[in-house]
């Protein structure tokens, strides 16, 4: 499995009033989730197109943000 780091996330834009998809960086949690799927049905491994440093100056975890209706 080759992890490049990155994911599409969905978020709204109030603006035009649509969501869209935006390229942001996986926290360190996402990214020990996708290394154990590497083996996960049978022998595998986890490339990662990233430093080790990157990895360690990154989020833990990304909280999940609530989007509100405007009043």
């Amino acid at each position: 499995m080759v992890d490049p780091g990155f994911a599409k996330q969905k978020v709204f834009n109030p603006k035009v009033g649509m969501d869209s998809l935006v390229v942001a960086p996986i926290s360190q949690a996402s990214a020990r989730q996708r290394a154990g799927r590497a083996g996960r049905t049978g022998p595998g491994k986890c490339f990662r197109l990233y430093t080790e440093s990157a990895y360690k100056v990154g989020p833990d975890h990304l909280t999940a943000r609530l989007l509100l209706p405007i009043q």
